[in-house]
């Protein structure tokens, strides 16, 4: 079984969250309606990249995976809420570069997550998640990550993480 979500949940996904309607389509099928003679030509980055992730697809690394037994072994399977968060945080990045070419430099990753409550709790138990998601969609990859600071701030009315993705000259 899979736990990937299938282009028309993530596109209703993505329209639940306010994304224009050819933008989510474009992101849930990967296919944007280009006129046959253009040739398309993946561009660089524009800078800094700007991405809200709402408090819904933020998933802690401890909900990441539970352990099973399979053929007598212990193994660990990763969760349906965590694959389909970070299918989510990936479209939410595809949108926000527009298609350009994955990063390949040292950069800056920011991020303020605004919990729901003043509860004290660990801000990087997400990074994990959000990271991968936007490997090989911001960045070719997370060693391009020279300088990573996760901070925690509180917002009851609108939880949510921010992150902030600048390259670092």
């Amino acid at each position: 079984m899979t736990s990937e979500m299938t282009p028309a949940e993530t596109e209703r996904s993505l329209l639940a969250l306010g994304v224009p309607a050819d933008k989510a389509r474009a992101a849930a099928t990967g296919v944007s309606v280009v006129p046959a003679q253009v040739a398309t030509v993946r561009t660089p980055i524009a800078w800094p990249v700007h991405i809200t992730i709402p408090w819904s697809a933020l998933v802690s690394d401890n909900d990441k995976d539970r352990p099973m037994i399979r053929s007598g072994k212990p193994i660990k399977v990763l969760t349906e809420r965590y694959a389909k968060a970070k299918e989510q945080i990936g479209n939410l990045a595809r949108l926000a570069v527009c298609g350009a070419t994955p990063a390949a430099c040292d950069l800056e990753f920011r991020a303020m997550v605004y919990m729901p409550t003043a509860r004290k709790a660990d801000a990087t138990n997400f990074a994990k998640l959000v990271q991968d998601a936007m490997e090989k969609i911001v960045y070719e990859g997370d060693r391009w990550l020279a300088r990573v600071t996760w901070e925690r701030a509180v917002d009851v009315d609108a939880p949510r993480a921010e992150i902030i993705i600048t390259p670092l000259i």
